[in-house]
């Protein structure tokens, strides 16, 4: 059976990109399945451009499967004792390396043959970053995952989400990068004319309407220098999406979103969640007070370690699924725009409709280029045939999982949820519960962040899923619903850091669901239901 990623493939997928981000991504998550000694691993196909993975599971007698696992657990919780230290120390530290090395290859100053050669071994060091990757958040998802359980199992009339509060408020890349752009609108919207320029001006147009006085001049300086810090990221990680740095529209529709609401202190409201948990953690602690002191040894030992985890679990995205695929595009468009060039392709996006093999073969001495404008078309035309297109979220016979004990198959399901779950029916949609509460408002269906500015304060983003990049909306959003995700998703943790209801893996809501229908975000259920009156004024 082949599933769809739906968290991170919601559209068609170029050849490129496939090689150089998907084929990488699936080779580190096989390397590490073996160094924990998972007995399965995965292979990736491009099906009618769709990006489809395949579950290959080893033939095993269920005790040796169930084996297997425990050690794999074991394992994963060895290296995530010092997963934060380790994470400052040695891989943060390589991560860097890689992508400093990357930097500096001079692009525009290689021969052709010498910068197709460098594409074929940006693969090779993303490759090696999607290893670190997962060496990384597979411990700090069981990390979270196992302090969850444990909290459960100390106090079993838990409310929903208890355990997640003492993990909220701590800085990371994901927030940190949102609070800097908020700053930056609600300073803006103190000058009257820049406030009124924000407003009222499409997003796509605004730097050339702020170069026209000294105060926008400024202000597109500042942006300037938060682009460079923060903006080697797209909003979808497809490679040939435009970045930030690229076309900074997102970013300039984040700002409009502070200064709609410059009365908001985001750097003051977001670490009042540090004050909530640090409170709460008193209050556990004093309940724990009477317990053996081994078992609140413990309890202290997993908080650490959970602490560590939800802090990497968001702040891995920035240094690698961000710059993987800044880097990724940084090369191919170079090719892209050499080969216009020398007139083998029309426009250097067209790169990208090409394998790895295909480009890398022109650096051959007499490599024919004759057909290479005719693939380039018959492959765009083929993807035309595919526009509006859902792909069906498995091909095949549905296989169930081999049944095993394992705790860390188990916090995989928290992180993304379950695409054997059948969709809901009726008046409501069931999904996991993400962030508490219950608000009832109106649907928004967003499916791209573009869609994103017709989200006005009060309504509910029902999306796919969110990356990073969608932060900004959060501070509008009411509440959230997302097709995919569980528990520990990047949807489900921010929504709890921004306090509002979310209900994840609600499969097919922006399919069940109408833009401008009331709905109700039960985020403590994990219900959405549908036919509800709306608020009262």
């Amino acid at each position: 059976m082949w599933v769809l990623n739906e968290a991170y493939n919601l559209r068609r997928m170029s050849r490129l990109d496939f090689d150089l981000r998907t084929e990488p991504m699936i080779e580190g998550r096989n390397v590490l399945n073996g160094v924990w000694g998972i007995p399965f691993r995965t292979a990736p196909r491009l099906i009618n451009g769709f990006a489809y993975q395949k579950l290959i599971v080893e033939n095993l007698p269920p005790e040796a499967m169930s084996e297997s696992m425990k050690g794999a657990d074991v394992l994963l919780r060895r290296a995530g004792r010092d997963i934060g230290s380790e994470w400052e120390k040695t891989w943060l530290p390589e991560i860097k390396s890689h992508l400093a090395e990357l930097t500096a290859f001079d692009l525009a100053g290689a021969s052709l043959p010498a910068l197709l050669q460098h594409v074929a071994a940006v693969k090779g060091r993303l490759s090696r970053l999607w290893v670190v990757h997962f060496h990384v958040q597979d411990p700090a998802i069981l990390a979270v995952s196992d302090f969850d359980d444990a909290y459960r199992s100390l106090f079993p009339d838990a409310k929903p989400f208890e355990s997640y509060e003492l993990l909220a408020g701590f800085p990371n890349k994901t927030l940190e990068t949102n609070i800097r752009l908020w700053e930056l609108g609600r300073a803006a919207s103190r000058t009257p004319a820049l406030r009124a320029l924000i407003v009222s001006s499409d997003p796509a147009r605004l730097p050339a309407a702020l170069a026209e006085s000294p105060a926008g001049q400024a202000l597109w300086q500042k942006i300037q220098e938060y682009l460079s810090v923060y903006g080697e990221r797209s909003d979808d990680l497809y490679a040939d999406t435009p970045t930030w740095i690229d076309d900074p529209t997102p970013v300039l529709r984040g700002l409009r979103e502070a200064v709609l609401q410059a009365e908001r202190d985001l750097a003051e409201e977001l670490p009042q969640q540090k004050q909530r948990r640090e409170s709460r953690l008193v209050e556990v602690r004093a309940q724990l007070a009477s317990h053996p002191r081994p078992v609140v040894e413990e309890f202290e030992s997993l908080l650490k370690t959970a602490e560590a985890g939800i802090f990497i679990s968001e702040e891995h995205h920035f240094w690698l699924d961000c710059k993987i695929s800044y880097h990724a595009r940084r090369a191919s468009l170079e090719a892209g725009r050499r080969l216009v060039a020398a007139g083998v392709l029309a426009k250097p996006g067209d790169v990208f409709e090409l394998t790895l093999a295909e480009l890398v073969a022109l650096a051959a001495p007499g490599a024919p280029t004759d057909s290479l404008r005719a693939l380039v078309s018959e492959r765009q035309a083929e993807a035309a045939r595919f526009v509006g297109v859902t792909p069906p979220p498995f091909l095949g016979v549905p296989q169930p999982l081999p049944a095993m004990d394992s705790a860390f198959m188990m916090a995989g399901f928290k992180y993304g949820g379950s695409f054997m779950a059948p969709p809901s029916q009726g008046n409501e949609l069931r999904g996991v519960a993400g962030s508490r509460g219950k608000v009832v408002g109106p649907a928004r269906i967003v499916r791209s962040i573009e869609e994103a500015e017709k989200l006005r304060r009060g309504d509910i983003l029902v999306a796919p899923a969110t990356l990073p990049s969608w932060t900004p909306f959060f501070a509008t959003a009411a509440a959230l619903v997302t097709n995919v995700g569980g528990a520990l998703s990047h949807a489900a943790v921010v929504a709890r850091e921004y306090g509002i209801p979310a209900v994840v893996g609600a499969r097919g809501a922006t399919e069940a669901l109408q833009d401008g229908q009331i709905i109700e975000v039960d985020g403590d259920a994990g219900v959405v239901r549908f036919e509800v009156s709306a608020p009262s004024a």
